[in-house]
């Protein structure tokens, strides 16, 4: 579905007025939009928790659960995954 060009201008002037213009193309206006919410998602408060109750087996195979909202992963994941997929908890260490 395209949207129309007074649509674009309608959305540009109502959200955009400071970093877009009628001018800007729908492109640049879903770049400059992107990264306006990469910043805000990176200032975002997320939970930090860290990975519990780690169970490995003789097989090699782990599992390991959320210290915030108990979700468990399992296949050494734990050692890949930086945020909990159920809560969105940090996992990393924090410095």
């Amino acid at each position: 579905m395209a949207i129309s060009e007074t649509k674009m201008q309608i959305v540009i002037a109502n959200y955009f007025k400071d970093e877009c213009d009628v001018n800007t193309s729908i492109k640049q206006a879903f770049e400059k939009g992107f990264r306006i919410g990469v910043k805000k998602g990176a200032n975002m408060n997320r939970p930090q928790g860290k990975w519990v109750n780690v169970k490995i087996s003789i097989s090699g195979d782990s599992s390991a659960e959320c210290s915030l909202c108990g979700a468990v992963v399992h296949n050494n994941f734990s050692n890949t995954i930086n945020f909990c997929p159920n809560c969105g908890a940090d996992m990393r260490e924090s410095n």
